[in-house]
């Protein structure tokens, strides 16, 4: 049975990196011993502008009887369409959920008055809770790395998702594992994370 759940991707660019290159250069006529002389130090700042294209919203479906195998990156999640970041800056991006805001459920008649869960660890799963990872397409994990980076709700929570190359474009996928019973059974859950995306510094 599946279940169709939303996640929706707001965001938040800071759009100029200043990268900063030193040179330093002095007279090169004999200085006395002990005498003072000036030291001409030049900055340099070059300003780029980032441009990055970010979806959204991620839809995906999930089916807590399908097999996990973390190794190959098959979880109970599937994604049924793409969801590119296009990175069209001169430089890398980092991408990163920077906060999660609280989880919100369908009323259906199985959930009223029910809260929903997102949980850090495999063991913490039962019904009404979630262990979901925002990733990229075709990523495996093994159980630490998988755990390592499940959403959490809150704030300055500096989760990874993605390094994104020049001119590169990459589709967001969803991962995860959740557990259902009598009374979780058809139902949407909305996840509501700010997305994060820095200018990678070039030396």
């Amino acid at each position: 049975m599946n279940r169709k759940l939303l996640s929706c991707i707001t965001t938040q660019v800071a759009v100029l990196s200043i990268i900063g290159g030193l040179s330093i250069t002095a007279s090169a006529r004999p200085v006395p011993d002990g005498a003072e002389m000036p030291i001409k130090i030049t900055g340099t700042i070059t300003s780029d502008l980032m441009s990055v294209t970010i979806p959204t919203e991620v839809p995906f479906n999930i089916n807590p009887n399908k097999s996990m195998n973390l190794n190959q990156g098959v979880t109970h999640v599937t994604n049924p369409s793409d969801a590119f970041v296009i990175n069209h800056s001169g430089a890398p991006i980092t991408i990163t959920v920077d906060s999660l805001s609280p989880t919100k459920i369908s009323s259906t008649a199985d959930t009223v008055g029910q809260s929903f869960e997102l949980v850090q660890r495999i063991a913490q799963i039962q019904p009404g809770t979630a262990l979901l990872v925002l990733g990229t397409i075709n990523e495996t994990f093994n159980q630490r790395s998988f755990q390592s980076r499940a959403l959490r709700e809150g704030n300055d929570i500096d989760i990874p998702v993605a390094t994104i190359g020049v001119n590169t474009k990459t589709a967001l996928n969803v991962y995860g594992q959740m557990a259902v019973d009598e009374n979780w059974q058809d139902f949407n859950i909305t996840v509501t994370p700010t997305i994060k995306v820095e200018m990678v510094a070039q030396s």
